[in-house]
């Protein structure tokens, strides 16, 4: 057969597919050139549809990079430092999906699905589906739900930040949760009802907010409404702390450490985390206020400046506080009526710096040159008037 070049525009007038295999993909075209017919034998892998293409088709990878697919789905690798030599990062790789989505992966880290059609109904399309992790970070998922991690920095080693894992869940939601710090739904139509789409939930509600939650460490509520009247939308709600961190609260209310770098290792900072404060650091509370120290130099090692701290409250406003310097309320309901929401009110001082009010009045010095050298300029310190 003569080599022809040619130099026009030509629409195949029909396409015989010869031969196919996993690496090329031979074709038989014939194109009309006025009263010629030419035919081309065409055998080259490029051929193949490209990504640019509505229809993903890859090659099948060797061995034990998806090399047992059954019905193919398009996932790519975003994190493939755990995959075998032959899948590089952003290299599409194929994995065998099982019943529902990808219970059997075992080294690969993370894939992303561009076109599920053939996936189960677990995974449409542009959702991001996960396989399983090893041992304890999501291993025993049996429906799927998508969720990610904000902050794993508890979680295996397996498992980094901003890495999608899959929990199980059980019953309402995800009450077995164990190393885990924080989720959140991406897709939950396989969820409890009381886990919608967006919404991220993490707890099992009881009564009130979450007060038997044990091992669980951090959950936000996007949308409350299945949630207790205690628990608004866009409202923080926290959870029991093991031993050492939160794990005498009795009715929540919504409190937000700002640095917990005193916390225990399960607190890490940047984290939500309510710690029991020993002694004299509203250890006693009863029903819980929230309260926020501005100036804390005073205050037991345990609470730091910007840290979110818990105090008792008795008959007027804050008479039993002993080393605190200033606190500010954030919700106040269960506060004395001296003390209304959104109002600053300063608790007794030690000695000589308003130590003998009897019914505390709230009052901001401008200028304290004439104050103890306890209170400094810029200092809210109260006085008995």
């Amino acid at each position: 057969m003569r080599k022809v070049n040619v130099h026009m525009k030509l629409y195949p007038r029909r396409v015989i597919l010869k031969e196919r295999s996993d690496e090329q993909i031979t074709l038989t075209m014939e194109f009309r050139a006025g009263r010629r017919i030419i035919r081309a034998f065409i055998s080259r892998s490029e051929f193949l549809p490209s990504a640019k293409s509505q229809t993903f088709l890859y090659l099948k990878r060797k061995e034990n990079c998806g090399s047992l697919f059954s019905e193919l789905s398009v996932v790519e690798i975003k994190k493939a430092s755990a995959a075998p030599r032959e899948c590089v990062s952003t290299v599409v790789c194929y994995l065998k999906w099982k019943e529902n989505c990808g219970s059997l992966f075992s080294e690969l880290s993370v894939v992303e699905i561009k076109k599920a059609s053939a996936a189960p109904r677990e995974c449409v399309s542009t959702v991001v589906c996960y396989l399983k992790w090893k041992e304890n970070c999501g291993s025993l998922f049996s429906e799927l739900s998508v969720v990610e991690i904000k902050k794993a920095s508890a979680a295996p080693r397996e498992c980094v930040s901003t890495v999608v894992c899959y929990l199980k869940w059980k019953e309402n939601c995800g009450s077995l949760f164990s190393e885990l710090s924080v989720v959140e739904i991406k897709k939950a139509s396989a969820a409890p009802r009381e886990c919608v789409s967006t919404v991220v939930c993490y707890l099992k509600w009881k009564e009130n907010c979450g007060s038997l939650f044990s091992e669980l460490s951090v959950v936000e509520i996007k949308k409350a409404s299945a949630a207790p009247r205690e628990c608004v939308s866009t409202v923080v709600c926290y959870l029991k702390w093991k031993e050492n961190c939160g794990s005498l609260f009795s009715e929540l209310s919504v409190v937000e450490i700002k640095k917990a770098s005193a916390a225990p290792r399960e607190c890490v900072s940047t984290v939500v985390c309510y710690l029991k404060w020993k002694e004299n650091c509203g250890s006693l509370f009863s029903e819980l206020s929230v309260v926020e120290i501005k100036k804390a130099s005073a205050a037991p090692r345990e609470c730091v400046s910007t840290v979110v701290c818990y105090l008792k409250w008795k008959e007027n406003c804050g008479s039993l506080f002993s080393e605190l310097s200033v606190v500010e309320i954030k919700k106040a309901s269960a506060a004395p009526r001296e003390c209304v929401s959104t109002v600053v009110c300063y608790l007794k001082w030690k000695e000589n710096c308003g130590s003998l009010f009897s019914e505390l009045s709230v009052v901001e010095i401008k200028k304290a040159s004439a104050a103890p050298r306890e209170c400094v300029s810029t200092v809210v310190c109260y006085l008995k008037w």
